[in-house]
Parts: structure tokens; sequence; C-alpha cells
């Protein structure tokens, strides 16, 4: 089962959360492929602050996923049947992924329009796939073999790695021009207290803050 965009619309999907995720992944790579056309990208404190924040958030979804998701998928490798390869090349572009992201953080540091743009279009292009990848073909066989208190592990491991890091930057950053029904869903995930610290603290915090500089 491949979620279509009426599932992604839905907040009662299971995998709400997650899409919810890519999508802001997919807003940011607009950002930067835009920002790197333009002329000294690699000079503007809005393009390495948006960066900063993209690298931090995709490399704790990653590492969520590497710690809870698919491991439960390779418990048992009859589970997943031959779409264990989908799993084996995805971590690999992973790995790929890491190392172009590298050379934008060096990019940036030393102020090279040329290996920015380089780097930073193969970076957008492969994590485009990489979602696609994911949303076509590992989440409908999570979907499929992953037990309800399998999906709770890795939802709580998600949110424990959010706390440790901090709550306050993520969740504006993540409903930064989300849809209405994206955004009460999410909100509707998080305390009482929570909610009312996203309103009168953290969202104005963010709008002041370079974070939410458009590139």
């Amino acid at each position: 089962m491949t979620a279509g965009p009426t599932d992604r619309a839905r907040t009662d999907h299971p995998l709400a959360i997650v899409y919810a995720i890519h999508d802001a992944f997919r807003r940011d790579t607009a950002r930067l492929m835009a920002a790197i056309g333009e002329q000294r990208a690699a000079q503007r404190p809005g393009v390495r602050a948006g960066w900063e924040t993209f690298k931090c958030y995709l490399a704790l979804h990653h590492t969520t996923e590497a710690a809870a998701l698919w491991p439960a998928l390779r418990i048992e490798p009859a589970r997943t049947g031959g779409e264990a390869a989908s799993l084996t090349a995805l971590v690999r572009e992973r790995e790929r992924l890491r190392s172009l992201a590298l050379g934008i953080s060096t990019a940036l540091a030393v102020h090279n329009e040329s290996h920015l743009r380089r780097y930073g279009e193969d970076f957008c292009i492969s994590l485009l796939g990489h979602l696609d990848q994911e949303e076509t073909e590992i989440f409908p066989m999570a979907l499929a073999v992953l037990s309800p208190a399998e999906w709770q592990a890795y939802t709580t491991e998600q949110s424990r790695r959010m706390r440790r890091d901090g709550s306050a930057p993520y969740y504006p950053w993540l409903l930064d021009g989300a849809p209405e029904s994206t955004r009460r869903y999410v909100l509707n995930l998080l305390s009482p207290a929570a909610r009312l610290a996203f309103h009168t603290i953290w969202l104005p915090r963010y709008r002041r803050s370079a974070l939410s500089v458009r590139y």
C-alpha cells in the first residue's frame, strides 16, 4: 500500500507525522535549490543558518530511523522478502547524502560558490529521490510487517531525541508553511503547556531568528 496525495493529507494515517517531516525536508530542499542559484549564496548568513537547521533535523530523522525502525525490519529477513534489498540501498544512499552534506558545509565555510552549487544540486536531487523511495518502497513494507508496538517504539524514540535536542526550534521549523490540517495535527500531539509555549514563545522566537530566513 503506497500512500497517495489523499493518504498524505489524512492526519489519521499511521505515517502522518513522518509525511509532515518529509514535507518539511522537501520545502527546505526547494529553498536551498533557489538559494544556490543566486549570486554570493555562500556568503549569505540566511543560507548558512537555514542549511545548518536543515542538516541538523535531517540527521536527527535519519538516526532515529536507524535506531528504532530499520532494526525492526531486519529482525526476520523473511518478513520483508525481496524488499530487503531496497532497505540496504536506502542505507547506502544515506551515506552518500552525509558526504554531500559535508561538501555543502565546507563550501559555505570557505564561501566557495561553485562547490556550493555542485554539492547542493547533487544533495537536493539525491534527497528528493531518497524521500520518494522511502515512501513508495519502504513505508508500505513497514506498514505491512511492523506491529503497533514496533511503530510506537519508533515514535517514542523520535520524541525522546526531540526533547533531548530541544523542541522549541523544531516545531516552528517543522510547521513553517505547512497546511492548516498538518499544523493542527502536529500541535495536538503536544501537551497543553507545550502548545502554549509554541504560540507564545517558540514561534515568535523562530520568526525573529535567522532560522526562518527563506534562504
